[in-house]
């Protein structure tokens, strides 16, 4: 199970090395919002973002947080960079 947890975490880093928050081609796309809230996810799976650190991060209520993420709404691209780099710190990249 260890092994499995660290192929997770890798795949994890990697998404997270390899996401571009600033590159929008149709950046309102499912694949654009599903690319986001998946590594959102991720973070949330692998125990570097909670709810409470992701509302700060978002600047916003955790109502709003749980509403974002059932709908998959697109942030704008400021905030993904926050949340990015806030990622990216957290996993040491």
């Amino acid at each position: 199970m260890d092994d499995l947890k660290h192929k997770a975490l890798v795949a994890f880093r990697m998404s997270v090395r390899n996401y571009k928050p600033w590159i929008a081609p149709n950046w309102n796309s499912v694949e654009a919002r599903d690319s986001f809230w998946q590594i959102v996810q991720g973070a949330e799976n692998n125990g570097f973002l909670t709810s409470e650190k992701a509302c700060e991060q978002f600047g916003i209520t955790p109502d709003q947080y749980a509403y974002w993420k059932e709908r998959g709404c697109h942030p704008d691209r400021n905030m993904r960079k926050k949340v990015w780099s806030f990622l990216k710190k957290e996993l040491g990249l």
